[in-house]
């Protein structure tokens, strides 16, 4: 029992020694908060940059590591002091190592610039390839002017220093253009760079890239949300096919506004297709936005729902105005709704009108060449043709028996039966008006004009 008392004793002594070491660090802790929230209301709120730098410089004392940080921000930028950064390099380092990627800015700069040395006096101050280095890294741990600076200095290249390299200015480009705010024409002009890349295919690397495509689609440009959900649903060996997930890049690129992706997730509710249950209301929600932002096909899945779905849906009117709009907006099959309704007359309420199944069927074959309204354009066609000859040929045969049977009335009264043709405006003396007639005599009939007074005396019946 006695020969523990020592130990015991011993512990006591430890845990008070740890116990005040612990407290001690707290207060340290505590006093580098109280000057740092010192030293950011001397500069947010008063703009006394040079008493916020020592408050700064005394949090950093007592170890808080945001403090040295600021410390070195100002002395980076030349903030309420002179712009001297081997003299806080070691922090700058320090902070760099850390993650902290305006820091790793700050230091390649510094070597750019030649503050700590020149590899060749000959080639410029500077050491290059280090700068070169710091501002990778600064671009990796998220700083978007360095991202931006490593595209344009890639995109140009810098004389024997750097080479061109569309890849390397494509790659850069894209972390620049994750950091794109609203109306930010700096790193919007990224955005635009990474897009023309892609569309003219200048890059030997793809967007499709996971190192690339979901960040894009986390933080920028929608569409590249749109082309994750498509393969994850076509599934591949980057991508294994995954509905959840696919649904999830459609709904992010649909809150974003890209309308396919609002469409593709209308028809999934409207057909309970590719992991979707029926879900009508959901269905219209998607296809509603989708052709609000004239998406031809959402508008026209919109006039299918209103024209097939079920009675709270059905709306004829309601569908021909959805599938005109698809149609103003060149989608051929919207088209040939519309024509093969007024065509037949036996869909969305329409009478049968074949001047409008012409219209309709002609612009849906020029808008897409869609197969469908070509061969209903080429129908209404062949059908007007046909009507119009037989027409022709009922009015000449009309014709024919109408003329006969004036004839035969003409032959029994012995006289001619007259058609006057043309109006007068105004009167005038019968010696002056002039008729035409088909005039019967001598067994024949003749067709012959004259005045209206020689008419009356001698064949007016």
């Amino acid at each position: 029992m006695f020969r523990t008392l020592p130990l015991l004793f011993a512990a006591l002594i430890f845990l008070g020694v740890q116990s005040s070491g612990a407290l001690a660090q707290d207060a340290q802790a505590a006093e580098g908060m109280r000057a740092f929230s010192e030293g950011l209301m001397l500069e947010n709120e008063q703009e006394k940059y040079p008493e916020a730098l020592a408050k700064y410089q005394e949090s950093c004392a007592y170890g808080l590591e945001k403090g040295c940080d600021a410390v070195v921000l100002f002395h980076g930028y030349g903030i309420g002091t002179e712009r001297d950064v081997v003299e806080v390099r070691h922090l700058a380092e320090a902070g760099c190592t850390r993650g902290n990627g305006q820091l790793c800015d700050i230091l390649a700069n510094a070597y750019f610039r030649g503050d700590f040395g020149t590899d060749d006096p000959e080639s410029g101050p500077g050491m290059f390839s280090e700068g070169l280095e710091y501002k990778k890294l600064a671009c990796v741990n998220d700083d978007p002017y360095a991202c931006k600076t490593l595209s344009e200095a890639y995109a140009k290249g810098i004389g024997e220093k750097l080479s061109q390299n569309t890849d390397k200015e494509y790659f850069y480009a894209i972390k620049a253009c994750r950091y794109r705010y609203d109306n930010d024409d700096f790193f919007m002009s990224m955005c635009d760079r990474v897009n023309e890349i892609q569309d003219k295919k200048l890059a030997s690397i793809t967007y499709t890239d996971p190192e690339i495509y979901a960040p894009l689609c986390e933080l920028s440009i929608p569409r590249y949300c749109f082309d994750l959900g498509v393969s994850y649903i076509n599934g591949s060996e980057i991508y294994p096919k995954s509905y959840t997930k696919a649904h999830s890049y459609f709904e992010k690129a649909c809150d974003k506004d890209y309308e396919k992706a609002c469409t593709n997730l209308g028809i999934y509710y409207r057909k309970g297709s590719y992991g979707k249950t029926e879900d009508l209301s959901k269905a219209a929600a998607y296809l509603s936005k989708s052709c609000s932002l004239d998406e031809a096909v959402g508008c026209s899945e919109m006039g299918l729902l209103h024209e097939t779905g079920p009675a709270r849906y059905k709306d004829y009117d309601l569908a021909i105005a959805y599938y005109d709009k698809a149609c103003d907006l060149k989608y051929g099959l919207a088209c040939y709704f519309l024509g093969s309704a007024y065509f037949t007359g036996e869909h969305l309420n329409r009478r049968k009108d074949d001047a409008k199944a012409a219209y309709y069927a002609k612009r849906g074959c020029n808008a897409d060449s869609d197969p469908e309204a070509c061969r209903l354009s080429k129908r209404v066609a062949e059908f007007g043709n046909a009507a119009n000859e037989r027409a022709i040929r009922v009015q000449r045969e009309a014709q024919r028996r109408d003329d006969a049977e004036r004839a035969r009335q003409a032959q029994e009264m012995g006289r001619a039966q007259s058609f006057v043709s043309g109006l007068y405006d105004t009167q005038i003396s019968p010696s002056q008006k002039r008729v035409c007639a088909n005039i019967y005599q001598g067994g024949r009939m003749t067709y012959e004009c004259m005045t209206q007074e020689h008419f009356d005396r001698y064949f007016k019946p």
